[in-house]
């Protein structure tokens, strides 16, 4: 049975909405941008392997690349959602992992219930 207290969620706010990130946003981008929140911390930072993102997206490990890279290309009033930083490469040169940050004006986060708030209370 799965601890209750340490599910994660993954807060979409009206601002990204009102920002005209979803109305500037294609759809491709906005499902890749979702799937990477739910691995992010609290600071927007995540990890995932591009075949994890792959399985997750229901695409090929290339096209996963490929939409990854489509989105760190797209822009919401000038500056980047997402940036992608390597991590560490394989000694045959190819990148083992990557590093991606979610930045705030995204309009994702992740938040935590508190302890005390709990239901009818």
């Amino acid at each position: 049975m799965q601890n209750q207290n340490k599910k994660i969620f993954v807060k979409f706010y009206i601002e990204a909405r009102k920002s005209g990130l979803l109305s500037a946003i294609s759809d491709r981008d906005w499902k890749t941008l979702c799937v990477l929140a739910t691995y992010m911390n609290q600071d927007g930072e995540c990890n995932p392997s591009q075949a994890r993102l792959a399985r997750d997206i229901g695409v090929s490990h290339t096209s996963a690349w490929d939409r990854v890279r489509s989105l760190s290309k797209f822009r919401l009033n000038g500056r980047p959602v997402i940036e992608i930083a390597e991590k560490k490469r394989t000694p045959s040169g190819r990148f083992a992992s990557l590093n991606y940050r979610i930045f705030p004006h995204s309009g994702l986060a992740i938040f935590h219930f508190p302890k005390e708030a709990k239901t009818g209370q």
